[in-house]
């Protein structure tokens, strides 16, 4: 806390954060969408393809939105195994992430570039009313912002078998290793045809 830093930085002569009644955290219920709400949704036209796209990645990848909003086309690679791979510093922990997507996915990445922004033409106003009007077409009645989509890879990876840890403050990790994580990711991405 801020109070905290203050001490440790010597602007307080005591720590008065001890004596502080803790707030306890609550957890909140984190909306996703079902397999057949990701199909109704990406099979309806929205008003934006790099909202569309962006979003399409999300689901299949994880990414917080902070990340895919800043993902690079110098970030995109192919692994060893000779299949796409995401390799990104975390915008929220800094830690440098390897997180394995379908070439299927990749396509909602546009044309290759050898760098520069994959999803330039997002704009964050695409995230309220936009979102919130393609949604709605879609028949989707649930409160879905940005990190719907997150969340929505993390349920669809346990429901395939991943083996993973989601926190929120940490991010999504895969325990059984990237190589599965991938086969996982590619299994649960085929009854949507891409």
């Amino acid at each position: 806390s801020i109070v905290k830093d203050a001490y440790i930085e010597g602007y307080l002569k005591d720590n008065i954060s001890d004596h502080f009644k803790r707030i306890p955290q609550r957890r909140s219920q984190r909306e996703f969408l079902t397999q057949e709400e990701v199909k109704k949704l990406l099979s309806t036209p929205c008003e934006y393809d790099v909202l569309r796209n962006l979003i399409a990645l999300a689901i299949f990848s994880g990414l917080r939105p902070a990340d895919i909003k800043t993902l690079d086309w110098s970030e995109i690679l192919l692994g060893a195994d000779g299949e796409p791979i995401i390799r990104k510093q975390m915008h929220k922990t800094k830690n440098i992430e390897t997180i394995p997507i379908s070439r299927d996915a990749l396509k909602f990445c546009g044309i290759p570039k050898s760098h520069g922004l994959v999803f330039n033409d997002f704009r964050p106003s695409m995230a309220v009313k936009p979102l919130r009007d393609w949604v709605k077409a879609a028949g989707i009645t649930k409160h879905v912002t940005l990190y719907t989509f997150r969340h929505t890879c993390a349920t669809m990876l346990i429901t395939a078998g991943a083996d993973i840890s989601y926190n929120h403050s940490n991010g999504l990790f895969f325990k059984a290793g990237t190589n599965l994580a991938g086969a996982l990711l590619n299994r649960w991405q085929r009854p949507f045809g891409f």
